[in-house]
């Protein structure tokens, strides 16, 4: 969905509010019916069959996106409309699917036959597993099946699974003999008829579960790498706890009868763990390094798995067991009720998500929004507890206490490296996480992002404002222009000197960013984010350029982290060419590359894919004589026709202070030119955003080999360049 919705946090949220609510829909529908269901095991079987069919849009979802986009139009998309069709979009491709796979459980409880159920409560033992499924399946689809098949390949199977499951239902329906009349739930039990609580409590419970995983995805994120290969390690592990927690009610309802004081008390310590949590996430990250040379992949993630279960495993395990308790303590195995429970459920998870990471985080902070999120775990637990007169000071108690944690406690937390901190002048909490600014030593002051990335620097002022200066003097007359990615704003306020240049447009995909780059770098980026020839446009750059069609003089890309979630499709053969679609006939187009976080391999990759697309790409360096942190940019024209030594004899600029020596005498522009590529001179695979080749690979490199990968930097960058550029 995110080639589709970008990958910015506010795509992520919308997909996973709607796939909830179509769980909760489907679990609300199948309460309705599943009484009157003479065979539910070909209901289910219709169903699965459903989902493999739904999913067939979203299977050819990358050959129909960019047309859409083209067809609204930049205008559009960044008005109510376009937020108005990206959310009926959504709708439109998860929200059936969603629905369908909502059936599953409360149709299966009572179909299940009573013979087979054995003792304990059969419902939440196939919650349990249903839940534990969901596992395999992130692990499986994430670890396996897209790095070997691509998406389309992943799809592929997990559409054959559906229709797997669809034969296994109807040869199980096919078997079955017809349910005793007298073995079918119709009477409401006692528990039943006040049920209107205990769906507040669903409710509340599905709530807070989904707001803690925001929460503790953001803080883990402070330590865990950036890459595709961790959150789906972080989420199994999520996921497991909970199912855990389902299986441990199960267990204990064979031995033990649950009581509504056990779901207070569960309340109660899931509050507990809850708020320990920040403090041993802090503890925990200061004594393991995820990052070990020599490990392979399935080795970082296991340790990353280790690492999550520890730190937020205790909360999120028994956070589950509350659920599953309210169920045992109210449905009885009632298809009807258990129906109700998940839709409660979905509906709080869903409110849970949104208000999380649109309210309670920016407010917040992580560690401070898992402290607001244990104390409504108290509250919910104190109305457990209120009847037993001898137990009501325990959450009473435990409130005052987690209040104290929560305001004294969390805030005085590090979400910035012990060493950096001390370099922090500021902070923002946004729905992509938690962005520091620094000011100090020879970086001088520079935004860093989730605790591990830097997006640019005040000591690097020139060299920053130079790669918005060679693609401009390049284009003998560049009236607009585009950036894809902002930062701090300094190469985007290089093009303000240009006299010729009449529009600039920035696309960023975080506010929080775009945010920090006015407040606290206007000095250095002359002011650009207020500029009048400037529009700001808070989107994911690949989004937004596929909507553009023959509108730029100049496009000009940053430096895009390779093993970034998402980035990669920055450097695809699908967003090539809607750059290609966007520039004007005589266009320019520069994608800037940080060398120091590419190998040869990662290099030939975005190299052969943007050659697939622009068959000749001159090249140039950043900065001649830095061998540190090398960078280079690839530049094209999409008419294919322009030489790079008669460029600059064509230009409209003034240089202002600080005045960069190489730009302002063309006798020294000839440094930083390197040489030229052709379509054909490079055997390396094409990165789609199918195959994810270079977000996978340069995300393997990362995490196995995060100290001696040999990036292009050093005496190995000399050589490289040498030997391709001599």
């Amino acid at each position: 969905m995110i080639d589709l919705l970008g990958a910015s946090a506010a795509s992520y949220s919308r997909v996973t509010g709607i796939f909830f609510l179509g769980l909760a829909c489907g679990a609300a529908a199948a309460a309705l019916v599943q009484q009157r269901l003479k065979h539910p095991w070909r209901l289910l079987a219709i169903m699965d069959l459903g989902v493999a069919v739904l999913s067939v849009p979203m299977l050819f979802l990358p050959m129909w996106s960019d047309g859409l986009w083209v067809w609204l139009g930049p205008e559009a998309l960044e008005s109510w409309s376009g937020a108005t069709l990206r959310t009926a979009l959504s709708a439109l491709l998860v929200l059936p699917s969603a629905t369908l796979m909502g059936f599953f459980v409360p149709i299966a409880i009572p179909a299940w036959p009573l013979a087979r159920r054995g003792r304990g409560s059969w419902g939440v033992r196939l919650y349990a597993a249903n839940t534990l499924g969901a596992v395999g399946g992130v692990l499986l689809t994430a670890g396996i099946m897209i790095p070997s098949l691509g998406i389309f390949g992943s799809m592929l199977i997990a559409m054959a699974g559906n229709l797997v499951v669809a034969t296994g239902c109807l040869l199980f329906d096919r078997n079955l003999k017809p349910p005793d009349p007298a073995d079918v739930l119709t009477e409401k039990t006692p528990m039943e008829k006040r049920n209107t609580g205990w769906l507040w409590a669903a409710a509340i419970s599905g709530f807070l579960v989904m707001g803690a995983e925001i929460g503790s995805l953001q803080m883990l994120q402070i330590f865990t790498p950036l890459s595709f290969h961790a959150p789906a390690a972080i989420l199994a592990t999520v996921i497991l706890a909970l199912a855990l927690g389902a299986f441990a009610v199960e267990y204990w309802s064979l031995r033990h009868h649950v009581t509504v004081h056990h779901a207070g008390i569960i309340a109660c310590l899931a509050a507990v763990a809850l708020t320990l949590t920040p403090m041993l996430f802090i503890r925990m990250a200061a004594r393991m390094d995820l990052l070990v040379d020599g490990v392979s992949l399935l080795q970082f993630q296991l340790r990353l798995m280790l690492f999550t279960a520890v730190v937020v495993g205790p909360a999120f395990l028994i956070a589950g067991i509350l659920f599953p308790t309210i169920a045992a303590l109210t449905s009885f195995d009632s298809g009807r009720y258990w129906g109700r429970l998940l839709a409660a459920n979905g509906v709080g998870g869903l409110l849970g998500a949104e208000i999380t990471y649109r309210l309670i985080l920016p407010a917040l902070g992580p560690h401070t929004a898992l402290g607001a999120l244990s104390i409504m775990y108290v509250l919910l637990g104190g109305t457990f507890l209120a009847r037993r007169p001898i137990m009501r000071w325990i959450p009473a108690g435990l409130f005052a206490c987690l209040v104290a944690v929560a305001v004294f406690a969390h805030p005085q937390l590090p979400r910035v490296s012990p060493a950096l901190r001390p370099l922090v002048i500021a902070e923002y909490h946004g729905r992509e996480g938690n962005l520091a600014i620094l000011e100090g030593g020879a970086q001088g002051r520079t935004m860093l992002l989730a605790n591990q990335y830097m997006l640019g620097t005040t000591a690097a002022r020139l060299p920053q404002e130079r790669q918005g200066h060679i693609p401009l003097l390049v284009h003998p007359e560049p009236r607009r222009v585009a950036f894809i990615g902002v930062a701090t704003g300094m190469t985007m306020g290089a093009s303000l000197l240009h006299h010729d240049v009449q529009e600039i447009t920035g696309v960023e995909i975080s506010h929080t960013v775009a945010a920090a780059a006015a407040s606290w770098f206007s000095e250095e980026n002359r002011s650009v984010m207020h500029h009048p020839r400037v529009k700001i446009v808070i989107d994911d750059g690949r989004t937004w350029i596929a909507a553009n069609q023959d509108r730029f003089d100049v496009i000009i890309s940053d430096l895009f982290l390779p093993w970034g979630q998402g980035d990669g499709r920055l450097y695809s053969r699908e967003h090539f060419r809607a750059v290609r679609r966007a520039l004007r006939t005589d266009g320019v187009f520069c994608q800037w590359l940080p060398m120091y976080q590419l190998t040869e391999e990662h290099f030939a990759i975005i190299a052969a894919t943007m050659l697939e697309v622009f068959p000749t790409v001159e090249v140039v360096v950043g900065v001649p004589t830095s061998h540190a942190r090398p960078t280079i940019g690839l530049l094209a024209s999409r008419n294919d026709t322009w030489e790079w030594p008669a460029v600059f004899s064509q230009r409209n600029v003034d240089f202002a202070p600080p005045v960069d020596p190489l730009l302002s005498n063309p006798a020294l522009l000839g440094a930083l030119y390197l040489g030229q590529l052709r379509h054909g001179e490079i055997d390396a695979p094409i990165n789609t955003l199918d195959n994810l080749a270079i977000e996978l690979e340069a995300g393997r490199t990362f995490l196995t080999q995060p100290y001696s990968a040999p990036y292009l930097h050093g005496e190995r960058w000399i050589q490289w360049r040498t030997r391709n550029f001599p």
